[in-house]
Protein backbone atom coordinates (compact mmCIF):
# COMPACT_ATOMS: atom_id res chain seq x y z
CA UNK A 1 0.00 0.00 0.00
CA UNK A 2 1.43 3.44 -0.90
CA UNK A 3 2.41 5.67 2.01
CA UNK A 4 -0.28 8.05 3.19
CA UNK A 5 0.42 11.74 2.60
CA UNK A 6 0.77 13.85 5.74
CA UNK A 7 0.41 17.18 3.96
CA UNK A 8 -3.32 17.45 4.62
CA UNK A 9 -2.91 16.25 8.20
CA UNK A 10 -0.26 18.88 8.92
CA UNK A 11 -2.44 21.61 7.44
CA UNK A 12 -5.45 20.48 9.46
CA UNK A 13 -3.37 20.31 12.64
CA UNK A 14 -2.13 23.83 12.03
CA UNK A 15 -5.70 25.09 11.63
CA UNK A 16 -6.73 23.37 14.86
CA UNK A 17 -3.77 24.93 16.69
CA UNK A 18 -4.73 28.40 15.42
CA UNK A 19 -8.32 27.92 16.58
CA UNK A 20 -7.12 26.78 20.00
CA UNK A 21 -5.02 29.95 20.36
CA UNK A 22 -8.00 32.10 19.33
CA UNK A 23 -10.27 30.21 21.74
CA UNK A 24 -7.90 30.64 24.69
CA UNK A 25 -7.66 34.37 23.96
CA UNK A 26 -11.46 34.63 23.92
CA UNK A 27 -11.85 32.75 27.21
CA UNK A 28 -9.27 34.96 28.94
CA UNK A 29 -11.18 38.07 27.81
CA UNK A 30 -14.47 36.95 29.42
CA UNK A 31 -14.75 38.48 32.91
CA UNK A 32 -15.46 36.27 35.91
CA UNK A 33 -18.84 37.23 37.37
CA UNK A 34 -19.48 35.38 40.61
CA UNK A 35 -22.46 37.32 41.95
CA UNK A 36 -25.89 37.28 40.35
CA UNK A 37 -25.92 41.09 40.20
CA UNK A 38 -22.67 41.11 38.23
CA UNK A 39 -23.86 38.36 35.90
CA UNK A 40 -26.97 40.26 34.85
CA UNK A 41 -25.52 43.76 34.75
CA UNK A 42 -27.54 45.47 32.04
CA UNK A 43 -24.38 46.70 30.30
CA UNK A 44 -23.46 43.19 29.16
CA UNK A 45 -26.77 41.29 29.24
CA UNK A 46 -29.17 40.33 26.45
CA UNK A 47 -32.74 39.11 26.87
CA UNK A 48 -33.35 36.21 24.48
CA UNK A 49 -37.00 35.60 23.52
CA UNK A 50 -37.22 32.15 21.96
CA UNK A 51 -39.84 31.19 19.35
CA UNK A 52 -42.91 32.99 20.69
CA UNK A 53 -44.85 32.10 17.54
CA UNK A 54 -48.45 31.27 16.71
CA UNK A 55 -47.76 27.66 15.80
CA UNK A 56 -46.54 27.00 19.33
CA UNK A 57 -48.81 29.23 21.43
CA UNK A 58 -51.99 30.19 19.59
CA UNK A 59 -55.28 28.35 19.47
CA UNK A 60 -55.45 26.76 16.03
CA UNK A 61 -51.67 26.57 15.71
CA UNK A 62 -49.55 23.47 15.17
CA UNK A 63 -49.18 22.55 18.85
CA UNK A 64 -52.91 22.98 19.38
CA UNK A 65 -53.70 20.79 16.38
CA UNK A 66 -51.53 17.91 17.60
CA UNK A 67 -53.04 18.03 21.08
CA UNK A 68 -50.45 19.83 23.19
CA UNK A 69 -51.69 21.83 26.16
CA UNK A 70 -51.28 25.57 25.59
CA UNK A 71 -52.55 26.94 28.91
CA UNK A 72 -49.23 27.32 30.70
CA UNK A 73 -47.51 28.83 27.67
CA UNK A 74 -50.31 31.30 27.03
CA UNK A 75 -50.40 32.30 30.70
CA UNK A 76 -46.64 32.89 30.63
CA UNK A 77 -46.76 35.21 27.61
CA UNK A 78 -47.70 38.48 29.38
CA UNK A 79 -44.86 37.94 31.86
CA UNK A 80 -42.40 37.82 28.96
CA UNK A 81 -43.87 41.07 27.68
CA UNK A 82 -43.46 42.70 31.09
CA UNK A 83 -39.84 41.52 31.32
CA UNK A 84 -39.13 42.92 27.86
CA UNK A 85 -40.51 46.30 28.93
CA UNK A 86 -38.36 46.19 32.07
CA UNK A 87 -35.26 45.22 30.08
CA UNK A 88 -35.80 48.05 27.61
CA UNK A 89 -35.90 50.57 30.47
CA UNK A 90 -32.36 49.45 31.33
CA UNK A 91 -31.16 49.51 27.70
CA UNK A 92 -30.80 45.72 27.65
CA UNK A 93 -30.55 44.23 24.15
CA UNK A 94 -33.60 42.18 23.11
CA UNK A 95 -32.97 39.19 20.84
CA UNK A 96 -35.95 37.41 19.27
CA UNK A 97 -35.55 34.02 17.66
CA UNK A 98 -38.03 32.83 15.05
CA UNK A 99 -38.24 29.31 13.68
CA UNK A 100 -38.41 28.82 9.94
CA UNK A 101 -38.88 25.14 9.25
CA UNK A 102 -39.39 25.22 5.50
CA UNK A 103 -38.59 21.79 4.00
CA UNK A 104 -35.73 23.34 2.00
CA UNK A 105 -33.96 24.13 5.29
CA UNK A 106 -34.59 20.76 6.94
CA UNK A 107 -31.91 18.10 7.11
CA UNK A 108 -32.57 14.40 6.65
CA UNK A 109 -32.59 13.78 10.40
CA UNK A 110 -35.26 16.47 10.88
CA UNK A 111 -37.38 15.03 8.10
CA UNK A 112 -37.01 11.53 9.58
CA UNK A 113 -38.13 12.81 12.98
CA UNK A 114 -41.25 14.37 11.47
CA UNK A 115 -42.07 11.14 9.64
CA UNK A 116 -41.37 8.93 12.67
CA UNK A 117 -43.71 11.00 14.82
CA UNK A 118 -46.48 10.69 12.25
CA UNK A 119 -46.74 14.44 11.70
CA UNK A 120 -48.13 15.36 8.29
CA UNK A 121 -47.19 19.04 8.46
CA UNK A 122 -44.22 21.12 9.53
CA UNK A 123 -44.71 24.12 11.86
CA UNK A 124 -43.53 27.69 11.42
CA UNK A 125 -43.03 27.80 7.67
CA UNK A 126 -42.01 31.09 6.10
CA UNK A 127 -44.82 33.48 5.25
CA UNK A 128 -47.49 31.62 7.21
CA UNK A 129 -49.65 32.80 10.10
CA UNK A 130 -48.07 30.05 12.21
CA UNK A 131 -44.62 31.59 11.87
CA UNK A 132 -45.75 35.02 13.03
CA UNK A 133 -45.06 36.17 16.59
CA UNK A 134 -47.75 35.50 19.18
CA UNK A 135 -49.25 38.45 21.13
CA UNK A 136 -45.95 40.26 21.79
CA UNK A 137 -43.95 41.76 18.95
CA UNK A 138 -40.38 42.98 18.35
CA UNK A 139 -39.82 46.71 18.31
CA UNK A 140 -37.53 48.83 16.20
CA UNK A 141 -33.94 48.15 17.23
CA UNK A 142 -34.60 44.63 18.49
CA UNK A 143 -32.53 41.82 16.98
CA UNK A 144 -34.41 39.07 15.11
CA UNK A 145 -32.66 35.77 14.43
CA UNK A 146 -34.23 33.52 11.80
CA UNK A 147 -33.27 29.95 12.66
CA UNK A 148 -33.76 26.50 11.19
CA UNK A 149 -32.67 24.35 14.12
CA UNK A 150 -33.56 24.08 17.81
CA UNK A 151 -30.28 25.85 18.67
CA UNK A 152 -30.45 29.55 17.74
CA UNK A 153 -26.67 29.72 17.28
CA UNK A 154 -26.57 26.96 14.66
CA UNK A 155 -26.27 28.37 11.16
CA UNK A 156 -26.91 31.96 12.27
CA UNK A 157 -24.84 35.04 13.11
CA UNK A 158 -26.16 35.24 16.68
CA UNK A 159 -22.76 34.66 18.31
CA UNK A 160 -21.14 37.39 16.19
CA UNK A 161 -23.93 39.86 17.01
CA UNK A 162 -23.72 39.19 20.75
CA UNK A 163 -19.94 39.41 20.92
CA UNK A 164 -19.83 42.57 18.82
CA UNK A 165 -22.23 44.16 21.33
CA UNK A 166 -20.15 43.13 24.34
CA UNK A 167 -22.72 40.64 25.62
CA UNK A 168 -21.62 38.15 28.28
CA UNK A 169 -24.94 37.03 29.80
CA UNK A 170 -28.12 35.62 28.27
CA UNK A 171 -31.48 35.80 30.01
CA UNK A 172 -33.41 32.91 28.47
CA UNK A 173 -37.16 33.22 27.93
CA UNK A 174 -39.74 31.74 25.57
CA UNK A 175 -40.76 28.26 24.40
CA UNK A 176 -40.34 25.44 24.68
CA UNK A 177 -38.27 25.14 27.82
CA UNK A 178 -36.85 21.68 27.14
CA UNK A 179 -36.28 22.07 23.41
CA UNK A 180 -35.30 25.34 21.72
CA UNK A 181 -34.75 27.28 24.95
CA UNK A 182 -32.52 24.60 26.42
CA UNK A 183 -30.71 23.92 23.13
CA UNK A 184 -29.83 27.59 22.77
CA UNK A 185 -28.85 27.89 26.44
CA UNK A 186 -26.51 24.90 26.21
CA UNK A 187 -24.80 26.21 23.09
CA UNK A 188 -24.52 29.64 24.65
CA UNK A 189 -22.78 28.15 27.68
CA UNK A 190 -20.36 26.26 25.43
CA UNK A 191 -19.57 29.54 23.66
CA UNK A 192 -18.69 31.23 26.95
CA UNK A 193 -21.91 33.06 27.87
CA UNK A 194 -23.39 33.14 31.34
CA UNK A 195 -26.84 31.54 31.23
CA UNK A 196 -29.83 32.63 33.31
CA UNK A 197 -33.05 30.67 32.81
CA UNK A 198 -35.97 32.92 33.79
CA UNK A 199 -38.28 30.24 35.15
CA UNK A 200 -41.53 32.23 35.10
CA UNK A 201 -40.84 33.44 31.54
CA UNK A 202 -40.20 30.05 29.93
CA UNK A 203 -42.83 27.39 29.41
CA UNK A 204 -43.79 24.16 27.70
CA UNK A 205 -46.77 21.86 27.25
CA UNK A 206 -45.53 19.22 29.74
CA UNK A 207 -44.80 20.27 33.37
CA UNK A 208 -42.26 17.50 33.93
CA UNK A 209 -40.17 18.84 31.03
CA UNK A 210 -40.07 22.24 32.74
CA UNK A 211 -38.81 20.87 36.05
CA UNK A 212 -36.25 18.54 34.47
CA UNK A 213 -34.79 21.35 32.35
CA UNK A 214 -34.48 23.66 35.35
CA UNK A 215 -32.51 20.97 37.16
CA UNK A 216 -30.20 20.45 34.18
CA UNK A 217 -29.51 24.19 33.89
CA UNK A 218 -28.60 24.48 37.57
CA UNK A 219 -26.43 21.36 37.54
CA UNK A 220 -24.54 22.06 34.32
CA UNK A 221 -25.18 25.27 32.40
CA UNK A 222 -26.12 28.27 34.52
CA UNK A 223 -28.58 29.55 37.09
CA UNK A 224 -32.36 29.64 37.38
CA UNK A 225 -33.97 32.91 38.42
CA UNK A 226 -37.27 34.74 37.96
CA UNK A 227 -38.48 38.13 36.80
CA UNK A 228 -38.82 39.51 40.33
CA UNK A 229 -35.21 38.69 41.22
CA UNK A 230 -34.03 40.27 37.98
CA UNK A 231 -36.01 43.41 38.67
CA UNK A 232 -34.51 43.62 42.15
CA UNK A 233 -30.99 43.28 40.75
CA UNK A 234 -31.61 46.03 38.20
CA UNK A 235 -32.11 48.66 40.85
CA UNK A 236 -32.07 51.92 38.93
CA UNK A 237 -32.74 52.57 35.25
CA UNK A 238 -29.82 54.24 33.52
CA UNK A 239 -29.64 56.70 30.67
CA UNK A 240 -27.87 55.53 27.54
CA UNK A 241 -24.75 57.40 26.55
Amino acid sequence: RPPRSTQGVSSAASDVYKRQIEWRAFIVDVPLFESFEHKINSAHTALVVVDMQNDYLANGGFFDEIGHSLEEMQTMTPRVGDLIDLALSFWVSIVWTRNSYDPVFMGSSQKERTSRRGEDKVPAQSGTWGQEFYKIQPESGDIIIEKHRFDAFEGTNLDVILKSNGIHTLLMTGVTTECCVQSTARRGFFLGYYIVLVEDCVSTYEPSFQEYTKRLIVDYFGVVSNAEEIQSAWTTPVSKG
